[in-house]
């Protein structure tokens, strides 16, 4: 049986239990969705409320597996790593009153990017079969009580304040996962890429693909304190005091050999993915995403030394690993050599390089440095002014919040400003500044500068835009 059979025998003969209906593609349940859950807090505004569909009812977040209601899985699991990963699905479907009666699934390595593509197609032929909005049903709880008797029926166990999981205790508190894939996560931590950082609750979800997980629930903090208050009661828990004592001794030795791994990589090397590897075409950047350091977890030097994360990573050889051939787009003429690291090990180097070299946020200041310094001169402003024009331009409240940007963020406006010149040179602006006249312009009005001042600041403008385009 060819791939493409297999594919329309699966469709053909069961129901995607797992298919995440939740999104614009599904226009008729996502904006039904919306509507019962605003008609709801609309009358119970205190209360708390998620929309379950019931022909769909394992909306889970990874895209390694699917499971039909004939009772066959999918997945693109590592043939090494399968017996493991499958027992877990394997549990958490039993949970919900599903059992496994059969396996399709890569036996070589040869065969996990096919199955991969299989599992896509899957999602994008059932994107097309229209959703029954009938089928939505809304499930409330007026109070923290209510929502934890729920998340702890049938004997489920909270795995981040479990005794044999590894959980830090920081996790507990945005985010709860349990061994049935119920994942909760504070209504505190919701934006998944908010313009203040890098969210934890999104981090915690992406290194932990490999666990069961259903989409989040997201509730109120006190929903998610009296969960881990219920936890206590149970012999599998642990406390916080007691992860951290159990693991200092451990943890000691584990963070020597990542720190004399790290000064050995370091020793003599310079890393490129300070700032994000961009790949180009046709005159653009493609998305910063496909190779962003900390949603990818790599660190890659100039001297092709490839670090990559085992836990995002270890079923890929670096010549059938996407990421790799991603970044020999962005750098053609080097010659790759990739090895794999525990996941800690990836936040580490970033950290230690940062420090070590020019950091991607001193880069950032220098670009918005820059930018003002030319503001300057076309609108004949003091520097201080400058500085803060551009800071509120590039969407802060002021420079001085500008100068507390993290690492990861600034890697990720570090890209947009790289887009925005990009974009500008193209329309024939020259830079930046020009491309944003008019929102400079409004600024000047909405702070009181004078009329003529803005004036004759936008006749420079245009005067440089010309300057720029006669070069």
């Amino acid at each position: 049986m060819s791939y493409y059979q297999l594919t329309d025998k699966l469709l053909a003969e069961g129901d995607c239990l797992t298919y995440r209906w939740l999104k614009p593609k599904q226009e008729k349940l996502w904006k039904q969705t919306g509507v019962l859950r605003e008609e709801y807090l609309k009358n119970h505004p205190e209360d708390v409320c998620f929309v379950r569909n019931r022909r769909f009812p394992l909306m889970v977040v990874s895209s390694n597996f699917h499971y039909f209601s004939n009772g066959v899985l999918v997945h693109c699991f590592s043939p090494q790593n399968a017996p493991k990963r499958i027992e877990r699905e394997r549990k958490m479907l039993a949970y919900y009153g599903y059992e496994v009666k059969q396996i399709y699934g890569p036996e070589e390595k040869s065969e996990i990017i096919k199955y991969y593509e299989i599992l896509l197609d899957i999602s994008e032929q059932t994107d097309k079969i229209e959703g029954d909005i009938n089928d939505l049903e809304l499930i409330a709880f007026k109070n923290p009580a209510e929502f934890v008797k729920y998340c702890f029926i049938k004997d489920s166990i909270l795995l981040t304040a479990a005794k044999d999981t590894t959980f830090i205790p920081e996790r507990r508190q945005y985010v709860a996962l349990f061994d049935n894939g119920l994942l909760v996560v504070s209504k505190d931590y919701k934006e998944q890429n908010s313009f203040r950082g890098f969210a934890p609750a999104d981090h915690f979800i992406r290194c932990n693909r490999h666990l069961p997980m259903l989409e989040a629930i997201y509730v109120p903090q006190a929903y998610l304190d009296a969960l881990y208050k219920e936890a206590e009661k149970y012999d599998w828990y642990i406390s916080p005091e007691d992860v951290a004592e159990n693991q200092s001794a451990e943890r000691a030795e584990e963070k020597h050999q990542m720190e004399e791994y790290a000064e050995n990589i370091l020793k003599g090397r310079t890393c490129i993915s300070v700032t994000i590897p961009r790949i180009p075409y046709m005159g653009i950047y493609l998305d910063y995403r496909m190779t962003y350091p900390e949603y990818e977890r790599y660190v890659l030097f100039s001297d092709g030394k490839l670090v990559l994360s085992n836990l995002k990573h270890s079923s890929h050889n670096p010549a059938d690993n996407p990421l790799v051939q991603d970044l020999k787009r962005c750098f053609p003429q080097m010659k790759f050599e990739a090895e794999t690291v525990p996941d800690e090990y990836i936040t580490y180097l970033l950290e230690i390089i940062s420090e070590r070299q020019k950091s991607a946020h001193d880069i950032y200041i220098e670009m918005l440095k820059q930018k003002a310094r030319k503001l300057k001169r076309i609108a004949k402003i003091q520097h201080v002014e400058a500085l803060e024009l551009v800071a509120l331009v590039a969407g802060w409240k002021n420079w001085k919040e500008v100068l507390g940007v993290n690492e990861t963020k600034a890697r990720q406006l570090i890209a947009e400003e790289q887009d925005m010149e990009l974009r500008a040179e193209g329309m024939g602006y020259g830079n930046s500044i020009c491309y944003n006249g008019l929102k400079y312009l409004n600024l000047f009005e909405s702070q009181n500068i004078a009329p003529e001042r803005g004036r004759e600041f936008f006749k420079r403008l245009w005067q440089q835009v010309i300057e720029d385009t006669n070069k």
